[in-house]
């Protein structure tokens, strides 16, 4: 789960001023380009009083390979170069180098927000044109301009993950211009306002921006979500925080596609559930257990804890990420029941090379057998390899 900027104290800017002139990647791209800027979000991350590792660097002219191909040599990365992008990604970090026309100035005037619009190099110090490093302080989220927005829609949901990220305040006026362009995200490419949506689901404590979003009728557009839905379903999603917080232990570390982690994922389902035709865009996968679990939400009732035949075939239809069902519906019962069904699953009394070892049965049937005796093992009908024999014998005879 992504830590946020919580609480940390804010840096003087003569105060790491002498950081960058120390940074050894800053001082090596420098020595290929010495005209580079750094800029954006390293810098605000530094101010806020976080290290971070991705850097952003600003080069007047066209990419030369050569230094480039060199200054990935000295970092030990490789590197790919896209139009006026270079990229060079390191052992645990990427490092950016864009080339462009424009004066330092004209490019930090076309970012998205004033704390991201600060540049520094050792000759001018930072460049600050737009009262980046005030925001920073008051720890405030604001446009530099409409037409930055317009420009790139997808800023509209960035601001929200952005202040989650620095616990920072979006400024008034500019959740005014949030709002007022929103339907701006519907020709935004759905790729990239998935990935910024996961980004800020991912968050430690996305909450209280995540509410905001909502009031903003950005979550709703985003998720095509009615408003009484969405409503409901915050509550479902507040639900969810105050379980999660007393029982977050259970939380498995499970790699979900798309770089969601599993709390973000369950977020995600209690925000869109009774969603139609959303803008974002989730892989085969993550779709398939997403909707999986939209239908037990609709269809759950307690009476599925006494039979253990319908809990088994609930928990396979979600049997990525069992757990998920506790989860949702705030049962320390249903995480229970999952960690035995995963038990089932890796510790099955026979496994399918037993099957193909004492039988002739047809591949296709394998996978029908061994899911019914997995069953029976959960439900307690089979305890022992012997008796799991048994019951494969008389399943084989029902399959012919």
């Amino acid at each position: 789960m992504k830590p946020q900027m919580l609480g940390l104290p804010v840096r003087k800017s003569k105060d790491i001023a002498a950081i960058l002139k120390k940074d050894s990647i800053t001082n090596l791209v420098r020595k290929e380009f010495p005209s580079a800027f750094l800029a954006g979000g390293y810098i605000r991350d530094l101010l806020l009083g976080k290290s971070s590792n991705d850097r952003d660097y600003v080069v007047r002219g066209k990419p030369d390979y050569e230094k480039i191909k060199r200054l990935s040599r000295s970092l030990g990365g490789s590197f790919f170069i896209l139009k006026n992008l270079a990229r060079l990604v390191l052992k645990d970090q990427e490092v950016d180098i864009t080339f462009t026309d424009e004066s330092i100035e004209r490019d930090i005037g076309k970012r998205d927000f004033t704390i991201n619009s600060l540049a520094w190099s050792p000759e001018q110090g930072i460049i600050d044109l737009h009262g980046g490093l005030k925001d920073i302080k008051r720890r405030v989220i604001r446009v530099i301009s409409r037409d930055n927005i317009r420009s790139d829609p997808v800023r509209i949901l960035r601001a929200y993950r952005l202040a989650a990220e620095t616990n920072c305040t979006i400024d008034p006026l500019t959740r005014k211009v949030l709002s007022e362009l929103k339907v701006m995200l519907r020709a935004t490419a759905r790729e990239r306002l998935t990935s910024e949506l996961i980004r800020l689901l991912n968050l430690e404590q996305p909450d209280r921006y995540l509410r905001m979003a909502i009031d903003d009728k950005i979550l709703q557009l985003i998720l095509d979500v009615n408003e009484n839905s969405i409503i409901n379903n915050f509550k479902i999603y507040k639900k969810l925080s105050v379980f999660y917080k007393k029982n977050k232990i259970h939380m498995p570390e499970i790699a979900l596609s798309q770089g969601i982690n599993g709390l973000g994922f369950l977020r995600l389902v209690c925000l869109s559930y009774k969603k139609k035709r959303w803008l974002i865009k989730l892989s085969r996968k993550n779709q398939r257990l997403l909707e999986a679990l939209h239908r037990l939400l609709s269809k759950w009732s307690p009476e599925t804890f006494k039979d253990k035949k319908r809990l088994f075939e609930l928990y396979y239809s979600i049997k990525d990420f069992p757990e998920g069902l506790g989860f949702l519906l705030s049962s320390r019962r249903l995480l229970k029941e999952a960690q035995r069904f995963k038990e089932v699953l890796n510790n099955p009394l026979i496994r399918g090379l037993d099957i193909i070892k004492n039988s002739d049965i047809k591949s296709k049937h394998i996978g029908i057998v061994l899911r019914r005796l997995w069953q029976l093992q959960f439900c307690g009908k089979i305890r022992t390899k012997e008796d799991a024999m048994r019951e494969f014998h008389k399943l084989k005879r029902e399959l012919r």
